[in-house]
């Protein structure tokens, strides 16, 4: 007898948070990608970088999501090249809206773009499967993200400094992985400021690991 097996594709049931500081955008991600209930993999990072100042957080069907975020890499490339300077923030979160938007049928995704540039700053947009993108000083997304907006609410602070938003989305990822059955592994942090981006993994055995 013959069984035929249906294959589900691979995707980021997720937690993804971005937060605005005085100094530039620390966002972080859980690192989950499932395909239905079988966990596929548990280090997946879903921030891509697009510059050395901007980056992308996804979520949805993981192939799909990746291949946005490499033709808006691409570009932002050729856009710095031709303009002989850096891709501004707004720029690249209008290539990914207008993708998203000719493509809205045929895919199924959350996104966010972040950086910081020397025009506005730092900035983080959001971007809907619709093509509709707007700035937001906060933003949560994702299977995770319902339970975290009254963490959030009570402890965001506009001008927080880095160090300070880092503790706050490092919390708020665990909080959603523990409550979440679709977010888990490590915490994938990328803290943007006019310097460029440093990331950062945090594993659960690692001692800076939030314990709540």
């Amino acid at each position: 007898m013959d069984f035929e097996y249906k294959k589900e594709e691979e995707t980021m049931g997720t937690t993804l948070i971005a937060v605005e500081t005085k100094e530039g955008i620390v966002v972080a991600t859980d690192s989950r990608t499932s395909q239905g209930s079988y966990i596929s993999s548990r280090s997946t990072n879903k921030i891509s970088p697009i510059s050395d100042h901007i980056v992308g957080l996804r979520s949805g069907i993981a192939s799909q999501s990746q291949a946005i975020f490499d033709i808006v890499k691409y570009y932002a490339e050729a856009h710095s090249m031709l303009d002989e300077e850096p891709i501004l923030v707004y720029n690249v979160a209008q290539y990914t809206r207008k993708f998203a938007y000719n493509y809205r049928d045929q895919m199924t995704f959350s996104i966010i773009v972040a950086g910081y540039d020397e025009e506005k700053f730092g900035q983080i947009y959001a971007v809907t499967i619709g093509g509709y993108s707007i700035r937001q000083k906060i933003y949560i997304t994702g299977s995770g993200s319902t339970f975290l907006y009254g963490y959030m609410d009570k402890n965001f602070k506009e001008g927080m400094s880095n160090e300070e938003a880092v503790e706050l989305v490092t919390n708020a990822v665990c909080l959603a992985k523990r409550r979440d059955a679709m977010s888990g592994g490590c915490i994938n942090l990328a803290i943007i400021d006019k310097n460029g981006t440093i990331h950062k993994t945090i594993r659960p055995d690692m001692p800076d690991h939030p314990k709540i």
